[in-house]
């Protein structure tokens, strides 16, 4: 496929210097033509790869080894802080990321205003809404 590209692009050169030759010597307009070869070879992607590392092409996204890629609108958490081989310490980033997330509560259900999506939502953490209970059970 490589080699297939190669030639396909070679070809679109080609044909491009050849109607830029022939519009110098006769004088011919041949712009739109040239001008249609010039996005076609645009298009052409040539891309050779070895190894562990990845290639993203126009419109791609790609993410070496441990590595990780993200596309489009992204909404919510994302760690971004070094991998962790230790469960436990895995699990602890988990809960931190989660915490962070769910920690504020939204009024929308109780105010109308604060669900117009325009204007600034009041946020409140959730330590101020609730009281910590504590389990004084004994097993």
């Amino acid at each position: 496929m490589p080699d297939e590209n190669n030639d396909r692009s070679e070809k679109l050169r080609r044909a491009i210097a050849a109607l830029e030759a022939q519009q110098r010597e006769l004088g011919l307009d041949f712009t739109q033509q040239i001008a249609e070869l010039r996005r076609r070879l645009g298009e052409e992607v040539n891309v050779s790869q070895s190894g562990s590392g990845v290639v993203a092409t126009q419109g791609g996204i790609a993410a070496g080894a441990g590595g990780v890629a993200v596309s489009g609108d992204v909404h919510g958490n994302i760690y971004t802080g070094l991998p962790t081989r230790d469960p436990l310490e895995a699990l602890a980033v988990y809960r931190r990321v989660l915490v962070e997330g769910c920690r504020h509560m939204s009024l929308r259900g109780l105010d109308v205003g604060a669900s117009d999506p325009t204007g600034a939502q009041p946020r409140f953490d959730l330590t101020q809404v609730y009281v910590v209970v504590t389990n004084f059970l004994k097993p």
